[in-house]
């Protein structure tokens, strides 16, 4: 009586199948939520002074295509004398999640 080769067969259909299954997730990026990710910053800052000097601005992050406003504000002591305005451009780095940009979001 002949054998019959239906087990072997599927037996080799799951090895390759478990095969491609496991080079299937080993493919797959990390999410990018476990991925740390840059962010935009731009600000724009006032100061004025004399002698005490204060300032104050508002920017905006830009994190993983969001916008999120903030405002910054800052006090001086020593020689300061006349007004500025300052516009800062450029990245904020390390952050995982929003929460990591310190500030008033």
């Amino acid at each position: 009586m002949p054998r019959s080769h239906k087990p072997e067969r599927m037996r080799r259909a799951t090895a390759i199948g478990l095969a491609a299954l496991a080079l299937l997730l080993l493919a797959m990026p990390a999410t990018p939520s476990f991925a740390q990710a840059s962010g935009h910053v731009q600000v724009r800052f006032v100061k004025a002074g004399l002698l005490v000097g204060g300032g104050t601005g508002s920017g905006v992050l830009n994190y993983r295509g969001r916008n999120y406003p903030f405002k910054v504000s800052g006090l001086s002591v020593g020689i300061t004398a006349g007004a500025t305005v300052g516009r800062f451009d450029g990245r904020a780095s390390g952050i995982r999640d929003v929460g990591d940009f310190v500030g008033n979001l």
